[in-house]
């Protein structure tokens, strides 16, 4: 990821319902991917609304969305690398 883009608001933007998701995330003291990722997806749920599934969804598009830049910055798995798939998910 290019030195400046939030991943969150990233991730949020790509995968959900973008400005709003980011919103209710930081409203609940989720600024970064990480402290995202570090969520369940009943945690996720609580502060997002939706299914337990979408919330499972989400987690997955920005663990993967992170591991790049966790490749260039020596920490997580190298070989890690952007889900192809199109597991697009509106909660």
């Amino acid at each position: 990821m290019t030195p400046g883009i939030d991943g969150l608001a990233m991730v949020c933007t790509l995968h959900a319902e973008g400005p709003s998701t980011l919103r209710l995330l930081r409203t609940a003291g989720i600024f970064s991917l990480a402290e995202f990722v570090a969520r369940t997806p009943g945690q996720v749920c609580a502060i997002l609304g939706g299914s337990e599934a979408g919330a499972e969804s989400l987690l997955r598009q920005a663990a993967a969305f992170q591991r790049p830049t966790q490749a260039r910055t020596g920490t997580g798995s190298p070989t890690g690398a952007m889900d192809s798939s199109s597991d697009q998910t509106t909660l």
